[in-house]
């Protein structure tokens, strides 16, 4: 069985919460709403605290992560992937957490992607230029340190799913004296039979997030240096690409629940029509001056996690860096939480649901 650490109020000294909260010296008594993991890019200590509705603190424990910034989420669990180490860690909504290496080379690099499909972790691993060519590996191992998987991709990693025991990664190609460089990619993988198949697109339009719906997939296609106007729609069997959704304004958060598909633009995070793109109800309108670091869905909820460019002041003296959003859109209630962070310490910050 699995060794999960449970957060608790005990874990962790007073002083080190206080060099987060600024002036607390206790904990809020309030259920807690959300478990938040920060960390930093050179750092490796990390913290993970509880907060409750209002945002303060009711927990706090040092945690070993670097540079958190490569977030899954499926079945109620959430996998933290350190972008530029191999710290990561795995953490529920009761507060239970595993902190783990991929590989079990703790010197090894960070991801580039990661999910989890039951027991596994599924992850693109930083692999560098071989010939000209960004290799990565396609990790797939159980929280113990099995490996089952540890196969070479040719592909910079932006996202990855797995759907029914085949793994999708997209992202790009970096073709090395090329004109166009960049040029949009898609590997499947199946767990079953380890065939793998891989689809390239346009140059100049690396894919970023990808979601499926039913038979078919959703990318995002970035213009290169600039933002996203564009969702490639391609055949989960085939990896063709089957039509192209556009956009008169940039798009992000994409994201599908309970069969529809979802996504922001113009600051407001909408529901789409799949077929051509079409705002078909708005959800939720983001923070004046802010924008979408992660979105995920459970059970039919959605969870936004909006960050801001320049430090807020909610009247304390923490500053508040973003704000959790959570969305039924069965009844179009929406709840938010604001998020505090020592930004002399911490960098990045991943909100995960208390259940």
């Amino acid at each position: 069985m699995m060794l999960f650490k449970k957060i608790s109020r005990i874990l962790c000294a007073v002083s080190a919460t206080a060099c987060l909260v600024g002036c607390a010296e206790k904990f809020s008594e309030k259920e807690t709403k959300y478990y938040v993991v920060y960390s930093d890019i050179l750092n490796p200590d990390g913290l993970l605290c509880g907060i409750d509705e209002d945002g303060n603190y009711t927990s706090s424990v040092k945690i070993n992560l670097r540079d958190g910034t490569n977030v899954g989420f499926a079945d109620g669990m959430t996998v933290i992937g350190g972008g530029r180490a191999n710290t990561h860690m795995l953490i529920d909504g009761d507060g239970e957490y595993k902190e783990f290496y991929l590989l079990d080379e703790p010197n090894y690099t960070g991801v580039c992607a990661v999910t989890t499909d039951g027991d596994k972790m599924i992850s693109s691993m930083n692999g560098g230029f071989s010939d000209g060519v960004y290799l990565n590996l396609l990790v797939i191992q159980d929280i113990s340190g099995n490996v089952d998987v540890k196969e070479i991709i040719e592909i910079y990693a932006e996202d990855i799913i797995c759907v029914e025991g085949t793994v999708y990664i997209v992202g790009a190609m970096d073709y090395a004296g090329e004109e166009d460089g960049w040029i949009g990619k898609i590997i499947s993988y199946d767990t079953e039979s380890g065939e793998m198949s891989e689809r390239e697109f346009e140059a100049r339009k690396p894919l970023g997030e990808i979601q499926c719906l039913g038979d078919r997939l959703y990318c995002s296609a970035y213009e290169l240096n600039g933002g996203c106007k564009e969702i490639y729609v391609i055949d989960r069997l085939t990896l063709d690409k089957v039509g192209i959704l556009t956009f008169e304004e940039n798009i992000s958060g994409l994201l599908t629940s309970e069969g529809k598909l979802y996504f922001e633009t113009g600051g407001v995070f909408c529901e789409a029509d799949p077929s051509d793109g079409s705002v078909a109800a708005s959800l939720y309108t983001l923070p004046e001056g802010g924008y979408i670091e992660y979105a995920a869905a459970s059970e039919g909820r959605i969870y936004i996690t909006t960050r801001f460019d320049v430090p807020r002041d909610d009247g304390g003296n923490d500053p508040v860096v973003g704000v959790q959003a959570e969305c039924v859109p069965s009844d179009g209630t929406v709840t938010e939480t604001p998020v505090r962070m020592d930004r002399s310490k911490y960098s990045f910050f991943v909100p995960v649901p208390a259940f």
